[in-house]
């Protein structure tokens, strides 16, 4: 599960700032999340995103909310 964290979003404010732009992270393998934490852990001046969405899901009666690659 990715979660966005303080640092990232401190981060993301500083590159708007510096007038950077942002880009999406997609790979065939579906491992984005642990490929964009790697990356975001390697490279310190980049800000490194996967593209996903929350979806709703139900279980046993239970809903729940799930995330998913969008792409």
């Amino acid at each position: 599960m990715w979660e966005m964290t303080e640092a990232l979003w401190a981060r993301s404010k500083q590159l708007q700032r510096d007038g950077w732009d942002g880009y999406c992270l997609f790979c065939l393998t579906g491992k984005e999340c642990k490929l964009a934490a790697e990356l975001n852990e390697r490279y310190p001046a980049a800000l490194v995103l996967p593209f996903l969405r929350m979806v709703h899901k139900s279980e046993n009666g239970r809903r729940f909310d799930e995330q998913e690659v969008l792409l």
